[in-house]
């Protein structure tokens, strides 16, 4: 079976990759699902913010990193790449990483 790049999305270790190519000034907002940083990362991949809840029951720990690295703080990329290595390093089970 050939390797569909489009599996790989489903990890919280994909989103750490695709936020460390991200500009760290760039701003997202917690409040919707297309501009958080979930809704963008799934843009990148081609797929609608309709996915959120997909994604996130699809992604094993994505629930409690999503609350935990994106929800408060400072709304950068950059900040939010630090939050989700730090919950990373904490939670590798939860991850599935």
């Amino acid at each position: 079976m050939l390797f569909n790049p489009k599996w790989d999305m489903y990890s919280l270790v994909g989103l750490r990759d695709w936020l460390a190519k991200q500009p760290a000034d760039d701003v997202y907002m917690w409040s919707t699902c297309k501009t958080c940083v979930v809704g963008k990362y799934l843009a990148a991949h081609g797929e609608g913010s309709f996915m959120y809840a997909f994604w996130c029951d699809r992604t094993p720990g994505a629930r409690w990193a999503v609350i935990e690295c994106f929800a408060d703080g400072n709304w950068h990329m950059g900040e939010a790449l630090v939050r989700l290595d730090a919950w990373l390093a904490k939670n590798t089970v939860t991850a599935g990483v």
